[in-house]
């Protein structure tokens, strides 16, 4: 029989068998061990479940965004070297763009993009 440190160096036998208690106390730190693991399983598959759900909806967002594009160059819209006004810069500078991404049963995508005005920081 091989050593273990932690471990009695012979377990309590009574006529070759096993104590009853020694059984239970193996088996509750087995139970531990199992339910420690588990939660840890948990635990992550709800870390990687929320990961998946924002890659997804980048990705929605993205195709969105795509779309967008050729639509714009499909109206002759030069989307390369985009030349923006004074007044189109100020807006870009006091507004975010905010994505909102829905999937239909059908499997096409509705991506919404609207601007945001700008939150004022508080110094």
């Amino acid at each position: 029989m091989r050593k273990v440190k932690g471990m009695n160096k012979k377990p309590a036998i009574c006529r070759d068998r096993l104590l009853y208690k020694d059984l239970e106390k193996l088996n509750n730190r087995l139970w531990n061990c199992i339910k420690s693991r588990d939660a840890t399983i948990i635990k992550q598959s709800k870390k990687t479940e929320e990961a998946w759900r924002w890659a997804v909806h980048w990705k929605r967002a993205y195709v969105g965004l795509y779309g967008m594009k050729q639509a714009a160059e499909a109206m002759g819209i030069d989307t390369e070297n985009p030349e923006l006004t004074e007044e189109e810069k100020k807006y870009n500078r006091e507004h975010d763009l905010e994505v909102d991404t829905k999937q239909f049963e059908s499997g096409k995508v509705k991506a919404i993009f609207r601007p945001v005005k700008k939150k004022d920081k508080l110094n």
